[in-house]
């Protein structure tokens, strides 16, 4: 098994770190734009 270079890794890591970072903005932004949204289309 060959090894990944650390640069790999470190890549990969950032992109996930950053879709995570995202992924709890847009949450946040339809949670605070639309505070009744989920319940409203209910």
């Amino acid at each position: 098994m060959r090894r990944t270079p650390s640069a790999v890794l470190m890549t990969i890591g950032q992109i996930e770190q950053i879709k995570m970072v995202q992924l709890e903005a847009g949450s946040a932004f339809w949670n605070s734009s639309r505070p009744m949204g989920s319940q409203a289309s209910g």
